[in-house]
This record gives structure tokens, C-alpha cells and sequence, in this order.
């Protein structure tokens, strides 16, 4: 069944931080790598557009 939104996260529901869990993590943005450097000039023209 699905979680109520606005309920506070009982202690038994919260994952242990470990190195494991943080790449699992950041694995899932490896596929932005090649286009680092396109991302970084776009969101400078955004910033200065706005």
C-alpha cells in the first residue's frame, strides 16, 4: 500500500547511509557525463537570460 504524503518516516523505513548506497546513488546520473560541459553552457545562458 502506498505511504500517505506528509507523515513523518518511521525509524524501521530509513536506509543506512553507506558507500554502497552512494553509488548507487550517482549511478544513476553516468549517463550526463558526456554531456557535462553542453549542460554547463546552457545553464549559464539560462542564468543570464533570466
Amino acid at each position: 500500500m502506498a505511504k500517505q504524503r506528509g507523515l513523518p518516516i518511521e525509524e524501521s523505513d530509513k536506509r543506512k547511509m553507506n558507500k554502497k548506497n552512494f553509488e548507487k546513488l550517482f549511478g544513476i546520473f553516468k549517463f550526463a557525463i558526456p554531456y557535462k560541459v553542453p549542460f554547463i553552457i546552457g545553464m549559464v545562458f539560462c542564468f543570464f537570460r533570466a
